[in-house]
């Protein structure tokens, strides 16, 4: 489908290096696995957004009728409702998770509406809004980019404050832009008209010289949120983590507040970001769950370690290649071939090829150990061919005593 994506067996080797890389950072710095739901009620979706970019939600309207639904396009809503539903406070607090899995954004274009699939991976602790969890989700982070052997990231902070301070700093830089206006891009009109002023995404030359010159959010912060992120550059600096300071750095999300970070690659691509969310559970739930996380694009990791020639270790070795020639053999394979796997030893086959010399050569591609070449002789006198595929050399063994010699051989 056009806008979405899989992910193939060609692929396999680098999906597994992500996912087994970020499996580790996560037993490392004790966060357990989460899955949430793709789904959750547009209206749901609708009220975090409060006016905000409510134009990239995907809503579907079921056939059957009902409340609409909405395609997620992040996690953090679906982490804080399973927090409230399943009482995970009672697990762990804060609770601190690990997971991956695809968000959807849509992209309308005149009449037509495509949906934009990608793949992240994130990290995040709920629970608690004290400014060292800040900087255990930028170390976890930088242990999960260490992981995956992406050096020499660039690290973006910036702080957005809470809602008294946003409103201040919202009104200087509605004022701002105000007196700018003949200066700006369409795009950045329109996004202006729609009052989303901290996230103007336009590259236009025209505008970048206002862009730049914007006032500063960290001029506006409250006494709090001052201290909080004070605080975060303190553990920063303390830890020895670089760090740029990024005045326009925010979110398009409006239930984000105070810490908002970004990850780029040396090459400029945007590898993951960041931030904390204490709003949201009040916005939706009228709860006061604070919450921080990053999520890291998939995608975009690979393009990165593409350019950097990483070289994904291939998949292990079978030891066992299963070999059957003709209809009795075949039938008589899948027996075997159970027996073997369920002493934990894997095996492959290519059984379906009736040619002996064809499935020898898929062996070898395999880097088997071993073959075991079953055919209608050998289904007639209970014995199987036992072939060392390095050397060449073979015997004929009883297939009572299979699993002996296997083992045997595979010490």
């Amino acid at each position: 489908m056009h806008g979405t994506r899989g992910i193939f067996p060609t692929e396999e080797t680098a999906w597994k290096f992500l996912a087994t890389s970020q499996e580790a950072t996560a037993d490392l710095h004790d966060f357990h696995f989460i899955e949430i739901p793709y789904i959750e009620t547009a209206q749901t979706v609708l009220t975090s957004m409060r006016g905000g970019a409510q134009g990239i939600i995907c809503i579907m309207k079921p056939s059957s009728g009902g409340a609409d639904i909405a395609l997620r396009q992040g996690t953090e809503l679906g982490i804080i409702r399973s927090y409230i539903e399943e009482k995970l406070g009672r697990f762990a607090q804060p609770l601190r998770v690990y997971h991956h899995g695809p968000v959807f954004l849509c992209d309308a274009d005149g009449k037509k509406t495509t949906i934009k699939e990608s793949y992240r991976q994130g990290f995040d602790i709920i629970g608690d809004n004290d400014p060292i969890y800040d900087g255990q989700i930028i170390t976890a982070a930088l242990s999960f980019l260490d992981a995956l052997h992406i050096k020499n990231a660039i690290f973006r902070i910036n702080a957005l404050g809470c809602k008294t301070c946003r409103t201040t700093y919202r009104e200087k830089l509605r004022t701002y832009y105000g007196s700018n206006k003949s200066k700006l891009c369409d795009l950045c009109l329109k996004t202006l008209e729609l009052g989303i002023i901290e996230e103007f995404e336009c590259a236009s030359s025209k505008c970048k010289s206002i862009h730049d010159e914007i006032p500063s959010i960290l001029d506006y912060l409250c006494y709090n949120c001052n201290n909080h992120f004070k605080t975060v550059l303190e553990l920063l600096e303390d830890n020895g983590i670089a760090y740029e300071p990024c005045p326009r750095l925010s979110r398009v999300f409006p239930y984000y507040s105070k810490t908002v970070f970004e990850f780029r690659a040396p090459s400029g691509q945007l590898l993951a970001e960041g931030g904390r969310y204490d709003y949201l559970a009040d916005m939706l739930w009228g709860r006061n769950i604070p919450g921080v996380g990053v999520s890291f694009h998939a995608s975009n990791i690979l393009k990165v370690l593409a350019l950097e020639k990483m070289v994904f270790k291939p998949k292990i070795k079978t030891p066992v290649f299963f070999v059957a020639v003709g209809e009795q053999a075949k039938k008589a394979s899948l027996r075997y071939i159970s027996e073997i796997r369920s002493h934990n030893i894997p095996v492959v086959e290519s059984i379906g090829k009736k040619s002996l010399q064809v499935q020898l050569k898929i062996a070898r591609k395999h880097n088997s150990v071993l073959a075991l070449i079953f055919g209608q002789r050998e289904v007639y006198e209970d014995t199987i061919i036992i072939r060392d595929l390095s050397s060449g050399a073979q015997e004929t063994i009883l297939l009572s005593n299979l699993m002996a010699e296997v083992k045997k051989r595979l010490k």
